[in-house]
């Protein structure tokens, strides 16, 4: 199946198509911790934007802490082969535009970029725009 999809399709969007190759980064224990989510935490009026959210397996251990998720996914591929953007809109996830995600009015209350850790050029690119944002 890899071989006839690779023609046209790259390894990150086949494998976000067959759903395999899941990145762990933390369990959702780990990041409560990390986070320090006080016991009177409502996660309903929390916001969180996901910057390069993939297929969203890493989002989605913080969807108990944030009510509304907002992500970004710029898989580089045909329009009509977004699978990665399919897979987060499987989950209930909100696409916010790539380009346009730091000059809109949303405060989000966590901004988080972990698929991003071994692109350092991108996150070079946004830390300013982190730095600009609404993010409280």
């Amino acid at each position: 199946m890899s071989a006839i999809l690779s023609t046209f399709l790259s390894k990150t969007s086949i494998n976000g198509l067959l759903n395999r190759g899941k990145m762990f980064v933390f369990s959702t224990d780990r990041i409560n911790t990390f986070l320090d989510i006080p016991p009177e935490w409502i996660s309903a009026d929390k916001k969180l934007l996901d910057l390069g959210a993939g297929d969203g397996g890493i989002t989605a251990k913080l969807s108990g802490i944030y009510g509304t998720i907002y992500t970004t996914e710029m898989s580089q591929v045909p329009i009509y082969l977004k699978v990665m953007q399919w897979r987060l809109r499987q989950q209930n996830f909100l696409e916010e535009d790539v380009e346009k995600w730091s000059s809109t009015a949303r405060q989000y209350n966590l901004i988080s970029a972990l698929n991003l850790l071994d692109r350092s050029v991108y996150l070079t690119a946004v830390f300013p725009l982190f730095l600009l944002s609404f993010c409280f």
